[in-house]
């Protein structure tokens, strides 16, 4: 099948019209890759900064035990309430 000038023209434009989608979508697709990265990345410090809390509100507990102490009882509840944010915060996400 042999095309007149028009009809290649015509292609040609569509073709281009074509590329110029994929090269949106593939820009739209890098953003997305991007946000997907960002929000891994902040799950994990969540996740750890939940983890360090929840190590250091271990020692906190087995320190208790072993003296009366209203300061440390503070700092556990003052740990806890952090915990229960962080794990809100990571909840959300």
């Amino acid at each position: 099948m042999v095309l007149t000038p028009a009809q290649l023209s015509m292609k040609e434009a569509l073709l281009s019209q074509r590329e110029q989608l994929i090269a949106e979508k593939e820009a739209l697709l890098a953003e997305r890759d991007r946000l997907i990265a960002v929000r891994d990345a902040e799950l994990y410090s969540k996740t750890l900064q939940i983890e360090h809390l929840k190590a250091q509100l271990a020692v906190l507990r087995r320190a208790r035990f072993g003296r009366s102490s209203e300061k440390l009882d503070r700092d556990i509840e003052q740990l806890e309430a952090l915990d229960r944010r962080a794990r809100r915060g990571r909840g959300r996400e």
